[in-house]
């Protein structure tokens, strides 16, 4: 019996040693996520957060300022009377301990678990109430109060590093936790930090000196600040108990308080202006450009994060600011005409993405201004056959395919989700029998797309298309795509920018490519910067003779028999044989998107009535004429493709090599000591 319960008390001491290695591995990992962005925000004196937007020349073209306002001070400016009574009243061992006292810990702990329910006193140090407040650990659990302990050994610690050689250590260390305990005092939802207590509350400029009843009071809101937003009556018996308090542990007189009832009416009546109001919370969002608004909302910069809620962050971008003033002119005239013709305001909204290929940077970005929805990220349009050059890539690559391959323009029967079979048509409204893919990609064949679904592994073009449209690492798309015959047509909704990033994928020879954003300067780590979006290897998602071989094809597209041709013609010296392009319209939404050798132009329009015009007439025509305002920063270059392609011509009615007898004739690229044929 004993042998058991020997092997009992092993198992349950094991057992027992094994949790607290896996919970101080976990905290430590914690800590370790925690530990830089406190140790930056106890160093730098907080201020009003700001996220300021740059051109690429550095001007500011757009800022975020932060709803919450913070006044920094240093401790040199701070009545000295004031911290001997904060650290009497809240941790009399400050200057002795390295972030926690132990004691007061055990004893708040004792306490806790042998109290009645009556309050006990607490273990806290001023360090731990920093980080508490930091990162806003509003839930009293023991995770929290163990990770609280930990970071603030941490912390302490690792502030020491950045003393001064000739200054003490600790002394340095505890000077910048009060300073941040002081400046990161809660005031009230818009307010924090000391001065701002003093200059709003108290009416005092310079808060060198304090009265002993003032004093009182700026303890009485670091104890409990939700008391004094409560009544007259409610204020004045708070800073009764809190003098009493001052006066048990020894920093202030016997007698009774000196607190006078003008000066509690006086504080009560200011700390009313400082309480919530639901009108100054409402109103739209700062940001007023679409590409700021874009990165934000890509990226989550926000000011109500912590990381940027009290420090100024810079995101520095490409953008080309004369240039985007001119199209978001140019979109905004575009669609005042459009709403005009539906005698409507809004019913017709766009967006459009202009990007430089050579470092996949965005340089300028545009919507409408209907609203503050972001329509280029936010909003989920059906991307139609804009998703068509993808799969004529994957079955290029995976089926042996060309752009001379022959295919029959016919009626074709599918099964769709629901179990119910249906034959799509064409937007031309007829089949036209035996034609080559680089055609069917031109007038963009529905019919022919299906045939191609139907002999692809439609998985792996599932998990193919994922990773193209993509917006950035991690981005999960897979969920919005489905495996039926109607992916092949773009019955899949998504943003715009997704339809960008999945094209600018393909123009760099099928390697994923990320657009370009900005940079981050974040001030909550001074010397940390990232790219938007974090750089990643640049895998390959289509095979590069592939994607060439599509790349080309689509210069077909500004053809006059390709589906954006009918409205483009040559203007000066602009060679629409050096620009590519894909139309896709679906019930609601039309887009076009364009590029030339150095640039991608993606335009969408949404309507909610019917046009006079095919929609995508009116997104092609806009396509063109935001393309000719890039030519002064933009020349057209002939297209340069992959060395490993070469030009052949083929017979258009058989994708043989021409004959006399044949009546049309195509190019396209092929892989060199390929056939042009099947």
């Amino acid at each position: 019996m004993k042998k058991k319960l020997r092997h009992f008390a092993l198992l349950v001491s094991a057992a027992a040693l094994a949790a607290c290695a896996v919970a101080t591995t976990l905290l430590w990992s914690a800590s370790n996520a925690e530990l830089p962005f406190l140790v930056s925000a106890v160093r730098l004196p907080p201020q009003t957060g700001e996220i300021i937007y740059a051109d690429a020349d550095a001007t500011v073209f757009d800022r975020e300022i932060a709803k919450i306002n913070y006044r920094s001070l240093a401790l040199a400016e701070i009545d000295q009377e004031l911290t001997h009574d904060l650290i009497a009243l809240e941790d009399r061992r400050f200057e002795d301990h390295h972030g926690v006292d132990f004691w007061r810990t055990l004893r708040a702990g004792a306490g806790f678990i042998f109290s009645t329910g009556q309050r006990t006193s607490g273990g806290s140090t001023l360090t731990q109430q920093l980080i508490k407040n930091l990162l806003l650990h509003n839930e009293r659990t023991l995770k929290n109060k163990a990770l609280e302990i930990l970071l603030a050994l941490r912390l302490e610690s690792a502030l020491k590093e950045f003393a001064p050689r000739k200054q003490h250590g600790r002394r340095f260390v505890k000077t910048l936790i009060l300073e941040a305990y002081w400046n990161h005092l809660f005031i009230s939802h818009r307010y924090r930090g000391l001065k701002n207590l003093a200059e709003r509350v108290l009416h005092v400029k310079q808060p060198l000196k304090f009265s002993a009843s003032e004093r009182t009071l700026v303890l009485a809101a670091v104890r409990s600040p939700a008391m004094l937003m409560g009544s007259e009556a409610q204020l004045a018996e708070y800073l009764q108990r809190t003098w009493v308090t001052l006066q048990r542990v020894g920093r202030r007189a016997a007698g009774a308080p000196e607190i006078s009832r003008s000066d509690v009416k006086r504080w009560h009546k200011a700390y009313a202006l400082l309480r919530p109001s639901p009108a100054a919370d409402q109103g739209s969002p700062q940001l007023k450009t679409s590409l700021a608004k874009s990165i934000s909302n890509l990226f989550d910069l926000r000011t109500e994060k912590r990381d940027y809620a009290f420090s100024l962050s810079h995101v520095k971008t490409q953008r080309i600011s004369k240039l985007d003033s001119l199209l978001q002119k140019k979109l905004e005239r575009r669609l005042a005409a459009l709403n005009s013709q539906v005698a409507g305001n809004c019913l017709v909204t766009g967006a459009f993405l202009l990007v430089r290929l050579s470092d996949a940077a965005v340089i300028s970005a545009g919507e409408d201004r209907c609203n503050e929805f972001n329509e280029l990220v936010q909003a989920k349009r059906q991307v139609s056959s804009t998703i068509k050059p993808f799969l004529y890539a994957f079955a290029f690559e995976t089926q042996r395919l060309n752009p001379a391959s022959m295919f029959d323009d016919r009626r074709v029967t599918v099964i769709a989700r629901d179990g119910k079979t249906y034959s799509p048509g064409n937007h031309y409204k007829s089949f036209r029998g035996t034609m080559n893919l680089k055609t069917a990609l031109q007038i963009s064949a529905n019919t022919v797309s299906l045939q191609l679904f139907e002999q692809v592994d439609k998985a792996e073009f599932t998990d193919r298309l994922a990773h193209a449209f993509a917006r950035y690492p991690d981005d999960k798309v897979k969920s919005l795509l489905h495996t039926d015959h109607s992916l092949a047509l773009g019955t899949v909704d998504l943003s715009a920018v997704h339809v960008a990033s999945a094209y600018l994928t393909l123009l760099s020879q099928g390697r994923k490519v990320y657009p370009y954003w900005g940079s981050l300067i974040a001030g909550a780590v001074p010397h940390e910067s990232r790219a938007l979006p974090a750089t990643a290897r640049n895998a390959n998602i289509f095979e590069a003779t592939a994607a060439e071989q599509v790349r080309e094809m689509l210069t077909a597209v500004l053809r006059p028999e390709g589906t954006g041709g009918e409205f483009i013609g040559v203007q000066g010296d602009v060679i629409i044989q050096e620009l590519g392009a894909k139309s896709g319209s679906g019930p609601v939404d039309t887009w076009f998107v364009g590029y030339s050798q150095d640039l991608l132009l993606l335009v969408w329009l949404g309507f909610r009535q019917r046009s006079d015009r095919p929609r995508d007439f009116h997104a092609a025509t806009l396509w063109y004429d935001l393309y000719l305002e890039t030519l002064p920063w933009f020349r057209p270059r002939p297209m340069v493709y992959e060395p490993g392609l070469e030009r052949r011509y083929f017979c258009a009615e058989t994708g043989l090599p021409p004959t006399p007898g044949c009546r049309r004739i195509g190019s396209a690229l092929f892989s060199r000591g390929s056939g042009a044929q099947n």
